[in-house]
């Protein structure tokens, strides 16, 4: 199937779906909603450093999306697709969030 194709075309030795039970100590890169995992390359120290920065990026940007929306200057002078594209936004952000300190609790609790 279309599975094995990638599998090849990016010479993975597994590919496996989300259903699938997400390796002990693998490395996560984290997409919107979307996690990638590699298994075998993890340094859990400089994965810890990696998504906590990652962590602190996002958490400005949540900080950032929510003053924008506090502003009511804003939301009364932005046109309304705006408006609601920056509170869509606060969801993503807040889910991406979510998914590292997910991982981060993982990191220091492999065996789970």
């Amino acid at each position: 199937g279309l599975g094995h194709h990638v599998q090849r075309m990016a010479g993975l030795a597994t590919l496996a779906n989300a259903d699938s039970e997400r390796p002990a100590l693998s490395a996560t890169v984290v997409v919107g909603d979307l996690e990638i995992h590699i298994s075998g390359v993890l340094d859990p120290v400089k994965e810890k450093e990696r998504l906590l920065k990652q962590r602190g990026k996002l958490a400005g940007q949540l900080e950032g999306t929510r003053k924008k929306l506090d502003n009511e200057g804003f939301v009364a002078r932005a046109p309304a697709e705006v408006v609601d594209r920056e509170r869509a936004r606060i969801g993503q952000l807040e889910d991406e969030v979510t998914l590292i300190d997910e991982n981060l609790e993982r990191l220091e609790s492999p065996a789970k």
